[in-house]
């Protein structure tokens, strides 16, 4: 294409050809830039019924009509004219199909752009789009064939591939190993722990996502490597194997999207779970750092469809199952040259834990803290890290720590963010509005207690004030406190996510409520000179 630059206009035609009378792609009609006009038109003759599900949260108009149309087509007959002699011959005939035809079009002005931003799951699920699904056929002479399905029928071809439901019912390559760990632990929880963590550490995940085995679970054991459905469904196997109820849960990852109607495609993740009553206990064994009934981001999305032996199925949550905490806890003493002398204590739990040993799992000690953005131009020493490979107790490491640039020193007064480096400095919600869900991936909570040593000679002049603050329904919660004890400052702040995915109509409320936080966070501390 010669001479093409920016602000070029290119002009494309194209035709897609295809066998799969009975698929059509997706429409998509919005994207990340904006459209000042979208036409589509869909012919479909009256043989074929299809559903229509649009889904984005720009409006869409789809008009439909119908009308008649005919069209020609020649064919070939044969007729004998031997006179019982072997032999025929062919004749072209040439006739006229007349039928009707269902008309859906869409005009569209002034598309807005959809542009992913931070705390977005799969930016795919909102832009608009319309989706058409076979449902049945009907052919002239022929009969009427319905090819729409329920989940519930999914879920249960799914379970019948070879390299699935009978994957689980394998145990005679492992029964050796298992029959030690059973006998070892009668408690059925630690039963269930134990097992987990064998099949975690003997088994590497591949990266390779799939319903349905490669080599199969017998090869994989062999070889400890195998993709994600080989790891849980011989997990889900030895569970059974161990007395345990427990079943292969279909997923659909965040990277594959919502799926809008039922289909085999709509899942491309297994992970395994256990019957607990009216509760499921989740487990995937790919990751080495997770805890029993946690999952990975990628595998909190929505709802996942638990399988039964007997062709029975329900949908188990993905969301996660308790809130992940973080505690800090600073002792901080101040300079009267501005320099910072400290000891820090972390805690982190759940899957604020599970992250922080996925960065970190294959570090040092000291690499762990030289590639923190958190210890950034402070220096650090006496680092200490306890549990970071022990994903069922909480991670915890504390530091002692210098720093000669928090403090500002003007003329004979100390300014400094009442939590130092810990401050939230940026709103990172920056839109002025949001269509879309807000997804945090687990609710949090992250409590910051600092206790400072005023300088000898020093007095408080001014001090933030205290602040409660809460989102609407409960979703979430600030609260900022600073008490004087003589000469020690003690500086509390505790923030609350209630909700991993915040619908988008409390945007405002929250990019306010964060603005809140940050203007709060960086306020001064100022000490003067008595």
């Amino acid at each position: 294409m010669p001479n093409v630059k920016v602000g070029s206009v290119m002009d494309i035609r194209y035709d897609i050809s295809s066998d799969m009378v009975g698929y059509m792609d997706d429409f998509t009609l919005q994207y990340g830039i904006p459209l000042d006009y979208v036409e589509l038109s869909v012919e479909v003759p009256e043989y074929f019924n299809f559903k229509r599900f649009t889904k984005g949260f720009y409006p869409i108009s789809l008009k439909e009509s119908q009308k008649n149309r005919k069209i020609n087509y020649n064919y070939k007959t044969k007729r004998d004219d031997s006179f019982g002699s072997v032999g025929s011959k062919s004749t072209n005939q040439l006739a006229e199909l007349e039928f009707f035809e269902k008309h859906y079009e869409i005009n569209a002005e002034n598309i807005p752009a959809l542009k992913e931003v931070d705390y977005t799951n799969n930016i795919e699920n909102y832009r608009s789009a319309i989706v058409f699904e076979l449902e049945s056929t009907k052919f002239p002479n022929a009969g009427f064939k319905i090819y729409s399905k329920s989940w519930e029928d999914v879920a249960n071809t799914i379970y019948k591939y070879d390299d699935f439901g009978e994957q689980v019912s394998k145990n005679r390559f492992y029964r050796n190993d298992l029959d030690v760990l059973i006998a070892e632990n009668k408690d059925a929880k630690l039963l269930i722990s134990e097992i987990y963590k064998y099949v975690q550490n003997r088994m590497s995940w591949n990266d390779y996502y799939g319903v349905g085995c490669s080599v199969g679970v017998k090869k994989a054991y062999e070889e400890k490597r195998g993709n994600v459905a080989e790891i849980n469904l011989m997990l889900t196997s030895m569970l059974r194997y161990a007395g345990i109820k427990a079943n292969p849960v279909l997923v659909s990852t965040k990277s594959n999207g919502i799926p809008i109607f039922p289909t085999t495609s709509g899942f491309n993740y297994v992970i395994a779970a256990i019957e607990n009553g009216e509760d499921f206990i989740v487990l995937d064994a790919t990751e080495k750092m997770l805890a029993v009934n946690e999952l990975p981001s990628r595998a909190m999305n929505w709802m996942g469809r638990l399988v039964r032996e007997d062709g029975t199925s329900k949908e188990v949550s993905l969301a996660a199952k308790s809130i992940s905490n973080k505690f800090v806890f600073m002792q901080a003493n101040i300079k009267e040259d501005g320099l910072i002398e400290g000891e820090m204590k972390i805690r982190l739990s759940n899957h604020l834990a599970f992250e922080h040993r996925m960065d970190n799992h294959d570090k040092t000690e000291e690499e762990i803290f030289n590639n923190s953005s958190l210890y950034q131009n402070i220096e650090v020493d006496d680092f200490e890290l306890k549990n970071g490979k022990a994903p069922d107790q909480p991670l915890e490491y504390s530091l002692s720590f210098i720093n000669d640039e928090q403090i500002e020193v003007i003329d004979d007064k100390l300014y400094f963010n009442p939590l130092l480096f810990l401050s939230l400095n940026e709103n990172p919600f920056k839109l002025d509005s949001r269509e879309y869900p807000i997804d945090f991936n687990y609710p949090s909570s992250s409590k910051v207690s600092i206790t400072y040593t005023i300088p000898d000679g020093y007095k408080v002049e001014s001090l933030p004030e205290k602040i409660t603050i809460g989102l609407p329904d409960k979703i979430g919660t600030f609260n900022f406190a600073i008490k004087q004890n003589g000469n020690l400052l003690q500086v509390v702040s505790t923030t609350k996510i209630q909700e991993a995915l915040i619908p988008a109509f409390y945007y405002e409320s929250l990019k306010e409520f964060y603005n809140q936080m940050v203007l709060k966070q960086t306020e001064k501390i100022v000490l003067s000179r008595v």
